[in-house]
């Protein structure tokens, strides 16, 4: 189906096989420790590959690296995030959307199959009672969420006229985390927090060190 049969602003307008490749790539790279989901932290859903553009290309063709990542990003986040909330893959609200959009039966057919098709396969590749169990942990938590960890290297000159770097750490937390490809504007009050502090290569060593800890007892 070309893109042009599609509404002007739909969203999941990939080539079903691609989209599948896509998938298939992700699984893969899920079960070899490459690629990780992320639920709840910076955003909503978030994909955060361990590889790099030359060792994807070593392992993978037909599909290229740029390409991979726009389709997890566009299409299959939201997509995990709608068969966690939405268990039933058929959806009544886009058939009626599309009724206002196309005026061809057949096409808004076609789309809806496609759009039940790449949910299933995401259901069937990708998620199971634990991924279902994570998402909803992380969303119903009273909680405020990880929303934002950015940083900014300085030089200080220290009494003795020495050179020193340090790192001015900024991280934010919000009640509700954005969706990808909707505005900031239209997400309403999230209750944001930030806190910065400023720490040397010591300081940092000493905190990775405490996240070590946590992680091992996990």
């Amino acid at each position: 189906m070309g893109i042009q049969k599609y509404p002007e602003d739909y969203r999941f307008k990939c080539e079903i096989e691609k989209f599948k490749q896509c998938v298939d790539f992700a699984k893969d790279l899920l079960e070899h420790d490459k690629l990780f989901i992320l639920f709840e932290c910076i955003s909503e859903v978030r994909f955060k590959a361990k590889l790099d553009k030359k060792e994807y290309d070593l392992c993978y063709t037909g599909l290229e690296y740029d390409e991979f990542k726009d389709i997890l990003t566009n299409e299959v986040s939201v997509i995990l995030v709608q068969n966690a909330e939405e268990p039933e893959l058929r959806e009544p609200n886009l058939e009626r959307y599309l009724e206002k959009e196309i005026a061809d039966s057949n096409t808004i057919k076609e789309i809806l199959e496609e759009k039940y098709q790449k949910r299933k396969y995401v259901k069937d590749m990708l998620m199971d009672s634990d991924m279902d169990s994570r998402y909803w942990m992380k969303k119903k938590t009273l909680n405020y969420k990880l929303s934002g960890l950015n940083y900014e290297l300085n030089r200080f000159v220290l009494r003795n006229h020495v050179d020193a770097l340090y790192a001015t750490i900024r991280i934010e937390t919000s009640k509700t985390l954005k969706k990808e490809g909707i505005p900031e504007i239209f997400m309403g009050n999230a209750g944001e927090q930030a806190v910065s502090f400023v720490c040397d290569k010591q300081d940092l060593e000493y905190i990775i060190d405490i996240l070590k800890k946590i992680k091992e007892r996990m």
